[in-house]
């Protein structure tokens, strides 16, 4: 039976029986407390109540009206035990873990049992008022006092809002929203929704954190139409080559700072990148038909098209043609960068800040995406952590990342998130709502009866000696079949005091060490941002290109040691043969001893095919080993413009081609044609080094 119902009937029927008992000393009438008024008091049905009143009066057992429930008052109070269970353990239980372990009972009695729907868990925690939802997340102190302000600021943001919306033409598609956001990469998050058991001393639930605890910064942005750019991660240290097995949108960047955090330098890098994303979203601009090459006449980064050498300022449009897009930010110290301010000027990109300390109410990423991203992260960690896992490092962190950023950034949240904000469709009534729910908030009593209703700690102790005083007391009463369960259930109850005793130490133990274990990160070759419009970082593709070539050198590097060694394996059978002939080089020939030369020896002992076939490989092997990369880049197009490397070329060329005439006159024994070559190579070395090299 419902609370209300039943306090609505429990009043009726005290006003009821207060009326039927012999009048009192006083005069005074007593005011009539009929069955409707009842009802409307406590707002309840007066059809429910009539009937909890006749249940009540008859003396039958409560029961649940309608449907019969869905758990048994054991599995429900094996439930609460759990919630109890788990924030003694420091995690404490979230909506899904709930959820979890509600089917886990349900499918114990019936395999083919339905998912639970989406409103038995607010209901549970409804039926059940010792135990409530919290959020535990650090309040900062600026935007408690911008909270209780007046709502003139807010109200002035919205009507400018609305005013540079209408005069540009800028729809959803142009209006964009920046956000970063702090992530402890291995730390339980300060902000999680949880069930944990009322108390009467107002103390934060705890959470049990692994030992890793460094950060990076998000950056993430999307438009009020529901897309997005791909995000930026910033560390404290350069991507590593071990990230290219990352399973992820190549377009995602990484950044570099010497704190983890967003910069001025990054934030100039992101609006270039930002700049292209934005215009081929942009519905105004797609209706052009024209890249943003075409329509400025210069790159995002201020360059010609066709030379990204020669600087290229954007091409001027007529007021009534220009395509704007907003992007609205809060009052980083980067977003107010002169070098930021004047690009997004050139570009037709108006920004617009958000009052101080105002981004928890106003920002639309803030208000609908980064909580469910957050969310997703945190999940993925409190999974890692409860599988026994202890050290969640930055690998982990980016094996998870597109999957997390996936279920943040969907179209839905962002939708959501803006219109919850009120920045599209522009209203401020949202907004101004939150202020003023947020003035009037307040903390409500909690009962103290609400402590009685938990299960208690010893219940397994108090099992124990229940199931042992019934079978002693009633042995001899007890059929043998009873008597065996009971001892089954007895062993049954030392059991689970034993698993309790483990379960705790089992805790304590856990909490120890993830205090202690230090992160040892992924070790791999830094990547470093590179080319001249990369300032400071760099994307997956990036590290992806980067990690194949560093494997193929690898491959070319063992291919080479794996030569190296049939070849010293090759080499030790030839020198083996030579060992044989070295002992045994003299033999009896037409009658006479005679001393055999090592060719001789080969054809004598029909060796001489083997030791041919050794011979060709070692050379074959050679070969394969001293092949060289010949690749190397010429510049074309400023040739006959670098004094002196031209004809440096040109003579190093013709130094080659004597080198090579040098070693067969060598080879082949022709000693004074040997130095007479080598006396032309020195001298076209003198000419090759004389002209002053300026390019």
């Amino acid at each position: 039976m419902d609370e209300r119902v039943l306090k609505a009937a429990q009043a009726y029927l005290g006003y009821r029986d207060a009326a039927q008992r012999p009048r009192r000393a006083s005069t005074t009438p007593m005011k009539p407390f009929t069955l409707r008024a009842a009802a409307e008091k406590y707002r309840v049905s007066p059809a429910t109540l009539h009937r909890a009143v006749k249940r009540l009066s008859s003396g039958e057992p409560l029961g649940h009206a309608g449907r019969p429930p869905l758990f048994s008052s054991d599995e429900d109070e094996a439930i609460v035990a759990y919630v109890v269970w788990m924030q003694q353990g420091g995690f404490p239980a979230t909506k899904s873990q709930v959820e979890a372990a509600a089917m886990t009972l349900r499918l114990r009695r019936d395999p083919d049992a339905r998912p639970l729907s989406k409103n038995w868990y607010p209901r549970w925690i409804e039926a059940h008022p010792y135990l409530r939802k919290t959020t535990i997340k650090a309040v900062e102190r600026n935007r408690k006092s911008f909270e209780a302000t007046d709502t003139t600021e807010v109200e002035t943001f919205f009507s400018r809002l609305d005013e540079i919306t209408k005069k540009h033409r800028i729809g959803a598609t142009e209006i964009w929203n920046e956000d970063e956001c702090g992530v402890r990469i291995g730390s339980v998050r300060e902000r999680i929704s949880v069930v944990i058991v009322r108390s009467t001393r107002h103390r934060r639930p705890e959470i049990i954190n692994p030992g890793n605890r460094e950060s990076c910064t998000l950056i993430g942005a999307a438009n009020a139409a529901g897309e997005t750019m791909s995000p930026w991660i910033v560390f404290r240290v350069f991507p590593s080559e071990s990230w290219s097995d990352i399973d992820g949108s190549g377009d995602i960047r990484f950044a570099r700072s010497d704190t983890g955090f967003s910069n001025a330098e990054i934030t100039l890098d992101w609006i270039h990148h930002f700049n292209i994303v934005s215009w081929t979203k942009s519905s105004r601009a797609r209706r052009t038909g024209q890249s943003l090459e075409e329509w400025f006449g210069c790159t995002a980064w201020c360059t010609d098209p066709t030379n990204f050498n020669a600087r290229q300022e954007p091409r001027p449009k007529p007021k009534h043609e220009r395509i704007f897009r907003l992007l609205i930010v809060d009052g980083f110290t980067g977003h107010t960068d002169l070098n930021f301010i004047e690009y997004c000027i050139k570009f037709d990109i108006i920004v617009v800040l958000f009052p101080p300390h105002s981004t928890h109410v106003l920002q639309p990423l803030d208000v609908g995406v980064f909580q469910q991203l957050k969310n997703a992260q945190q999940k993925e960690l409190r999974d890692f952590i409860l599988h026994g896992n202890l050290n969640f490092t930055r690998h982990d962190f980016l094996a998870s990342l597109q999957k997390t950023f996936d279920e943040g950034f969907t179209r839905q949240n962002i939708v959501s998130g803006f219109r919850k904000a009120g920045i599209w469709p522009i209203s401020s009534k949202p907004a101004i709502e939150k202020l003023l729910e947020s003035q009037k908030k307040a903390r409500r009593p909690v009962n103290e009866a609400y402590a009685s209703l938990l299960p208690p700690e010893d219940r397994w102790l108090q099992s124990a000696n229940v199931v042992r005083d019934v079978k002693d007391r009633y042995h001899d009463v007890l059929s043998s079949p009873s008597r065996r369960l009971m001892a089954t259930a007895s062993r049954v109850m030392t059991e689970a005091q034993l698993l309790e005793k483990d379960l705790r130490f089992y805790i304590k133990d856990r909490d120890q060490r993830i205090e202690k274990i230090t992160s040892r990160l992924k070790r791999g070759k830094a990547v470093k941002p590179s080319g001249q419009f990369f300032a400071n970082s760099v994307s997956l593709d990036q590290i992806r290109q980067q990690s194949q070539r560093t494997s193929e050198a690898e491959a070319k590097k063992e291919e080479k040691r794996q030569l190296r060694e049939s070849q010293r394996v090759l080499r030790l059978e030839m020198e083996s043969l030579r060992k044989q002939w070295r002992s045994d080089k003299i033999h009896e020939i037409d009658g006479k001893a005679k001393t055999l030369s090592f060719k001789q020896w080969l054809d004598h002992t029909h060796k001489a095919d083997n030791y041919l076939s050794l011979e060709v490989n070692n050379r074959e092997y050679q070969r394969l080993l001293n092949i060289r990369d010949d690749s190397f880049f010429i510049d074309i197009e400023r040739r006959g413009q670098r004094p002196g490397l031209d004809e440096a070329i040109a003579n190093g060329a013709g130094c080659c081609n004597n080198i090579i005439a040098y070693l067969d006159a060598i080879t082949a024994g022709r000693a004074l044609q040997a130095i007479a070559i080598a006396a032309f190579i020195t001298a076209s070395c003198h000419s090759l080094l004389r002209p002053r090299i300026s390019w």
